[in-house]
């Protein structure tokens, strides 16, 4: 697989919501961050020689774990909390201790959060969906709920992924939490973010486009950090006769999987025709 990586910039970052927290950009930080529609993004991110203080920090309740990555200026490609179950794992390989860092966007608003929120009048969708928002006290991202209306009398009470869920269940909506941020988009709709191209002729695009059925291929690009599900994107691709061939995709999953030591650095997109 023919990536770059020369220039490559991996910087990892922990601390507390709202704090400067710490940050390491010369350890070797291996990492596989996976976002899919209708889900919470997730990371396993592998720290070499982290030490005490960056454990200590990892540890704390609440702890918040971010990585950047890319070229000359690296992005955001992921922020949440380590699990509270299994979230920070050590492993040796001797000379070195490896601390497995195993996070998901929004665990500490999401992790076993309950709602109870009742209408005594009629109530749209969208109101509803705001209220759950406010009540976890989760940033607001791009969010279309669907329209529809709750009869009066209506009470959502339960685990609050679970009372997002009901309440798109019935539509062809999806929400995802990414960057710490709720999403909610229809199926059919594309985000506002811009659409970036991979094509073989400006070099993002590595190897060709893997087809998974009519309306599916799978792409494997140099690191395009900005990239989430929902967001639509073009390709570019040579013909089997070597014409140049584009077409439009909508994200429905995107992978980061890097190394600042290794030899991995690609994103991974899956993506629906539009």
């Amino acid at each position: 697989m023919a990536q770059r990586l020369f220039g490559r910039q991996v910087i990892l970052q922990i601390g507390q919501p709202g704090e400067e927290g710490l940050s390491w950009s010369e350890l070797r930080v291996d990492f596989r961050v996976d976002y899919k529609a209708g889900s919470r993004g997730q990371a396993v991110i592998e720290v070499y020689n982290l030490g005490p203080t960056g454990i200590a920090a990892a540890q704390r309740e609440g702890a918040l774990v971010r990585v950047l990555a890319g070229y000359q200026n690296p992005v955001l490609i992921f922020s949440g909390n380590p699990l509270k179950k299994n979230g920070v794992v050590f492993k040796r390989e001797r000379p070195e201790i490896i601390v497995q860092l195993n996070c998901r966007d929004g665990a500490s608003a999401l992790s076993g959060a309950r709602v109870s929120l009742s209408f005594e009048e009629p109530v749209s969708i969208a109101q509803a969906v705001d209220e759950v928002i406010a009540a976890l006290g989760i940033p607001r991202g791009v969010v279309r709920a669907p329209e529809g209306q709750l009869p009066s009398g209506t009470v959502l009470h339960g685990r609050a992924e679970d009372v997002l869920r009901n309440l798109l269940a019935d539509d062809e909506s999806e929400y995802t939490i990414m960057n710490g941020a709720l999403q909610v988009l229809d199926r059919n709709e594309t985000s506002t973010q811009d659409a970036p191209l991979f094509s073989v002729r400006t070099g993002n695009l590595i190897g060709s486009p893997v087809r998974k059925d009519s309306k599916h291929i799978e792409i494997t690009a140099l690191m395009s950090g900005t990239m989430r599900p929902g967001q639509s994107f073009g390709v570019e691709s040579l013909s089997p006769s070597d014409e140049l061939v584009s077409a439009a995709y909508r994200a429905q999953s995107v992978s980061f999987v890097g190394s600042r030591w290794g030899n991995d650095f690609y994103a991974k997109i899956l993506g629906r025709a539009i």
